[in-house]
């Protein structure tokens, strides 16, 4: 793509509509009948990228043994890729922050991309079902830090190991590093208390007490097994789940973004 080359050689400077039509050997009019400016141009670029970094992580998928080490891992790679062509990053993140309404629907699209790949590597596998509620604001809010800190080293305020670092900082607030995987789940320490009131099932509830902030993730998958009281206290409504919520309370072990909750062997 002639603006991509361009980008890499000068930047966002470099990319003009005239030159680009020129590089690409196409008439002027043809290209602006496609693309209103600069910035439209350079996103359908980033564009080209992201379906680059969805292809590469449907091939071989952030390794790790939580959401938390894939998320690292998914950053880390995803940062490494964008800036190893410093110059078309920094257009990209120009054309990004500079898009005026007729690039709003591109730089949209650029956001639930990237969300939807945050959330395969929170997942940890591949797949075509709708992001829940609780992966989408998780995507959205480290991807808001990642770009904000992406920014920062396109203005010179720190290098590549600088975007690493806030995004994993932010996973770490967000998704917790205190829990020990253990295959699918994960150990924790203290149970949480309950109301009594059982179902059928092999399995219990066991929660991380110390870890648990009651933030309510839990009751919005599964209200039949969860509900955060007035007091910001969490009481589990159903200790041992039956079959019919098994697949409810399994998500929720899995997004909650302290890890403190797991399924255990009753």
């Amino acid at each position: 793509m002639a603006a991509i080359e361009l980008a890499e050689e000068g930047g966002f400077e470099a990319v003009r509509l005239r030159d680009v039509a020129a590089h690409a050997d196409v008439a002027l009019g043809t290209l602006y009948r496609r693309f209103r400016s600069k910035e439209d141009l350079l996103l359908a670029a980033l564009e080209l990228q992201v379906t680059s970094l969805e292809q590469r992580f449907a091939a071989q998928p952030p390794a790790g043994g939580s959401p938390l080490e894939r998320v690292h891992g998914f950053f880390r790679a995803t940062t490494e890729a964008m800036c190893s062509r410093p110059h078309l990053a920094r257009a990209h993140v120009r054309a990004v922050v500079a898009g005026g309404p007729d690039s709003s629907q591109r730089v949209a699209a650029f956001h639930d991309r990237m969300e939807a790949l945050i959330a395969r590597a929170l997942r940890g596998r591949d797949g075509t079902e709708l992001l829940s509620e609780l992966e989408r604001r998780v995507g959205q809010a480290l991807l808001r830090v990642w770009f904000a800190s992406l920014t920062g080293w396109a203005s010179g305020l720190h290098g590549v190991d600088g975007i690493v670092e806030d995004t994993r900082s932010a996973a770490d607030l967000m998704l917790g590093s205190a829990c020990r995987p253990t295959g699918n789940m994960f150990e924790s320490g203290r149970e949480i208390r309950t109301n009594g009131r059982e179902g059928l099932g092999a399995m219990k509830i066991v929660i991380d007490y110390d870890l648990c902030e009651a933030n309510a993730v839990c009751m919005d998958v599964c209200p039949e097994c969860f509900r955060v009281e007035d007091d910001d206290t969490l009481t589990v409504l159903i200790e041992r789940p039956g079959k019919e919520l098994r697949g409810k309370v399994e998500e929720a072990v899995r997004l909650c973004p302290r890890q403190a909750i797991s399924l255990v062997e009753d």
